[in-house]
This record gives structure tokens, sequence and C-alpha cells, in this order.
């Protein structure tokens, strides 16, 4: 995933920059044969895919963020009403080279050679109007054969209470801005358009492999092997919080209870903006392995999940073991039905908070 800073000069260039960006990604998931010319110029494409470019699955997420309907392109007034630039949470260490944005993409593909070389002929051919600011490379896991959800860097599965987007419905409800029920105030052209809000957040996993089981299943709320909750047995039960009021069985703090308490009013916001997908990141090793959880959440709105996301930031024992490196940019884009749908064989990369259309 990675996010661009545009530098066209007024709102034709931003057209021409769209425009090349459209043709683009229409060559790359449809592939096809680059073509050379003058060999004192450079070559069409990077490569590294040899001279036929071909596809791998590849799609590419479009995102515009919350920046760029400034005043440089008089774009104010047709600003999704919720887009804005993420907000610090507590226990945050942001960094600012990590945050924000114009434009975001997420590029997903069946090999990270097909992610780089689709990314290097983006940026080579936008290049005239938009600078990228920052990219990191990452993959999905695969679940184990009966799981419902892949596995996290700290072991425990991932995503086993999401939506089940497969199914037309549920996805209006949880993804379609101008569709789902709490998103019909959006301006017209946002409508099947989604929010993102994209996280980067780093994990310490040399400390939680000394950390005891009991410990890290107090902490996630969930059983690490079966993924079963506290009081279940399979990983598709639902924990029943409300015979455990005083969290003797799953804490109070934990991750799992924080995230979504199974409480009536809660769950009626959950059920449109719970988060369909979630990516991992590894990052390059600096004096000790740094690796780190790339949280990738699609949505018809933003703020609701925000405050839910900012009090388990806030009160959850799984910040000890974690420190949120990047907040998501704002951005805007428009992801295909049938793309979303296959949200989880998607590869992702990097952080962004807005728009999808």
């Amino acid at each position: 995933m990675c996010a661009f800073d545009v530098t066209a000069k007024d709102a034709k260039q931003l057209e021409n920059l769209f425009r090349a960006l459209t043709a683009r990604i229409e060559f790359l998931t449809q592939g096809g044969e680059y073509q050379d010319g003058d060999d004192k110029l450079p070559p069409a494409g990077s490569g590294i895919l040899g001279k036929q470019f071909r596809p791998d699955g590849l799609t590419v997420t479009v995102g515009v963020g919350s920046s760029l309907f400034d005043d440089r392109f008089g774009l104010k007034d047709k600003k999704p009403k919720h887009l804005q630039e993420m907000r610090d949470f507590p226990n945050d260490k942001l960094q600012k080279s990590w945050c924000d944005g114009d434009l975001s993409l997420q590029i997903c593909a069946f090999s990270p050679e097909t992610c780089q070389a689709a990314l290097r002929d983006i940026i080579k051919n936008t290049a005239q109007f938009a600078v990228i600011r920052w990219s990191i490379d990452g993959w999905l896991p695969k679940a184990e054969p009966g799981a419902i959800a892949a596995r996290n860097l700290l072991g425990f599965r991932d995503g086993s209470g999401n939506p089940k987007v497969e199914d037309p419905k549920v996805a209006d409800q949880v993804l379609w801005t101008g569709v789902a029920a709490n998103s019909l105030d959006e301006p017209a052209w946002a409508k099947n358009g989604s929010y993102q809000a994209v996280r980067l957040i780093r994990h310490f996993v040399e400390f939680w492999d000394r950390t005891p089981m009991q410990e890290q299943t107090d902490i996630f709320g969930r059983r690490k092997y079966s993924g079963a909750p506290m009081d279940g047995k399979k990983e598709g039960d639902t924990a029943d919080f409300a015979k455990d009021p005083d969290g003797k069985i799953t804490p109070k703090d934990s991750h799992m209870r924080l995230a979504n308490p199974r409480d009536p009013e809660f769950m009626k916001n959950i059920c449109s903006t719970a988060a369909p997908s979630t990516t991992r990141a590894a990052l390059p090793p600096t004096a000790s392995s740094m690796s780190a959880w790339c949280s990738s959440a699609i949505r018809p709105t933003l703020p609701t999940v925000s405050s839910s996301c900012k009090t388990c930031s806030t009160a959850s024992r799984w910040r000890n073991t974690s420190a949120r490196l990047a907040a998501a940019i704002s951005s805007s884009c428009r992801v295909s039905k049938k793309a979303a749908s296959s949200a989880k064989s998607f590869w992702a990369y990097r952080s962004a908070d807005g728009l999808n259309r």
C-alpha cells in the first residue's frame, strides 16, 4: 500500500492525473505486452516480469485523501461528509513520514513481484502530477483448513467475527456509502464507494513470544489454537458477555471484549461499520526485528468505528505489546462490488483512512 502527494497545479492537471491512473490500472489489471520505442529512451516497463505483464489476480483500490479537498482544485463542496484525517489515539507514537497523503493505492495480487511491477508502472506514468509519500509491502496469511480466519503475527486468529460480506445484503450494510442505512447523507458521487481506515501497528513479537499462554489468552479474549471465545468451544461461537458481567471468564479489558462488547446498541453500530478484511505487514529490521500489523477496514461511514477503536486503543492490555506507528490517511475511491466480495484473498500494503470509490 502507498500514498502520494499530488503536485498538479490546477483542476485540469488533476483530471489528467486520474485519466493517466485509470489508463494504467486498466492495462495492468487486464495484462498485455509492453511496447518499447527508441533504445535511447527508457523501456516502457520495469522488466521485473519480463516484457509481458500478467495480471496475476491484480486489484488496485484507489483512494483520495481529505487533503485533496483543500483550496487547490475547487473540490471543497464535493468532500464526503465524514472524510477526515485519522485522529491520534491514546498510546499512538505516530511518525509523520508514515501518515497522510492526497492519494492512496492498495495494490493486491497473488505474488509480491506483480504488486511491485504495478506500483513502479504507476509511479513512472504519473510522475508529472504526483510523487510518492510512503509505501509498504505486506501479505495476508492463509487460513488453516476449516478455520474462519487466518492467524496474525501474534499467533491468534484475526477476523473471526467479521461480517459475511459474501452475502450482498450484508455487504450493502457494511461496505457501501450511500447504500448502508447510516450513510445516506453523502454526496451523490460517493454512492457505492466506501471509507477505508488503515492503521499500522508495530508488534513487539520477541516480548510476546516470552509471554505466558494464560496472559496471551486473557489479552485477546480467545483461545489461541482453536480461536474460540473463552466461554465457547469453536471459533464461530458467539461470546455471551451478559453472563459474565464482571469479566471473570473473558477479562473486561481484553481485546475481543473492548473491540466488540456484544451489547445491542454496539451491535447496531458495528453491523454497519465492522471491517471485512485485515492485512499484516513485516517491516525491514532496524536494531531488532520489527513486525507490524496493518489493519485495513472498509466501511460505509467513519465516526462510530473511530470511537470504538479509540476505546480499544486506550484500555486494552494489548497495548503493552504493540505501538501504533502511523495513522490512516483520509482517502476517497471506488471499489467494485465484485472485487470487495473477494477481499479475503487480497494482498495489501499500508495506511489510509478515507472513502474508497
